[in-house]
């Protein structure tokens, strides 16, 4: 009977452990997505300060180097851009991005919505504007995240282990 009531304990305190580790997880791949983001805007204005800003283009580029969900987003713009041939760039953008869920806030969200307004300018420089205007976005927002994550990520570890003490100390 005690060795099922250890072996409960023992569970219940890794089951806490695990459910603190899945929260902080959650906090650091935000931060990753955030970075990637930054990184695939990077890209767009180095490409078009180059000459290079076909879209179609744009987009290649960004998925070869991408590795989270925006790797299927921008995969899946570029292949909805090809077969529908239309002159709208942005409203393909944003039926595309109404299909994912992105683990960023609302304000984030805006931003991602600018980038396809933002890449279906004709003008280069107008392009490049706003494009370094939503990067410096983008980096406020990292820094935000970096500045929550650190804080967060030791607090929910510390609580995951405390409430997991505190169950045990309960069933004593």
């Amino acid at each position: 009977m005690i060795v099922f009531k250890i072996t409960g304990m023992f569970f219940l305190f890794l089951s806490s452990v695990f459910c603190s580790k899945q929260i902080t997880s959650k906090i650091k791949k935000r931060v990753y997505e955030l970075e990637e983001i930054d990184n695939i805007l990077n890209d767009f204005i180095v490409s078009i300060n180059v000459g290079l800003y076909d879209v179609s283009f744009l987009l290649s580029e960004a998925i070869k180097r991408t590795k989270t969900k925006y790797h299927d987003f921008l995969r899946e713009v570029k292949d909805n851009l090809e077969k529908k041939s239309s002159n709208d760039f942005s409203k393909i953008w944003f039926g595309c991005l109404k299909h994912y869920h992105f683990d960023i806030t609302l304000e984030e969200k805006i931003l991602l919505e600018n980038i396809g307004a933002s890449l279906s300018f004709n003008d280069k420089n107008r392009m490049i504007k706003q494009l370094t205007l939503l990067q410096t976005s983008i980096e406020n927002q990292i820094q935000k995240a970096r500045k929550d994550k650190d804080t967060k990520v030791s607090l929910y570890e510390k609580m995951g282990v405390l409430v997991g003490g505190f169950l045990v100390i309960i069933f004593i």
